[in-house]
């Protein structure tokens, strides 16, 4: 069964912190290097929200739960039962990265029991879901620009992990201005 509800754990890019923006660091080198394909034992994984990805990837006696670890998000506020494929599903909502489906293999599952579709505010075409962890991701235009602040930011030595909020501010007007 298909919802249209509305991404419950969505987190906005106003409040992101360092692992949303690390994990968009990480989706970046993928997608350069690797085809967009991830390596999913280096996402932090909730197996209980998302066991599909977790139990075929990770090896029982090394692997551990990423339940364990919130995502952190700024001025030291965290959300708990949020891991990286949350923060990786936040980029999508944000309009940042697409979810290339495969469709030999079905859709992106966005929660156990729960399939897409999920949809960008940008868009009105839903974004594939899918139930199988070998997917491709791709950035966009604005997934490229953030990532390109991001690096500039780190090469001037800032953090990367904190978005400068001036850069925020104008990257969100230009978002909402056409």
């Amino acid at each position: 069964m298909t919802t249209t509800t509305a991404w419950p754990h969505h987190v906005s890019i106003e409040l992101w912190g360092s692992d949303h923006y690390d994990t968009l660091a990480y989706v970046e080198a993928r997608a350069v290097d690797h085809g967009g394909i991830l390596a999913h034992p280096n996402m932090r994984t909730d197996a209980g929200r998302h066991p599909r990805f977790y139990k075929p990837l990770h090896m029982p006696s090394s692997a551990s739960d990423g339940s364990r670890y919130p995502t952190r998000l700024i001025n030291g506020q965290t959300r708990e039962h949020h891991d990286d494929w949350d923060c990786l599903f936040d980029m999508v909502a944000e309009g940042l990265i697409v979810l290339v489906n495969n469709k030999a293999t079905g859709y992106w599952e966005v929660e156990p029991g729960r399939r897409g579709p999920l949809r960008s505010p940008d868009s009105t075409a839903p974004i594939p879901t899918q139930r199988v962890p070998d997917q491709k991701v791709k950035l966009t235009g604005r997934g490229s620009e953030l990532v390109a602040q991001l690096r500039r930011q780190a090469a001037e030595g800032h953090s990367r992990r904190k978005l400068d909020p001036e850069f925020l501010a104008a990257f969100q007007q230009r978002r909402y201005a056409g």
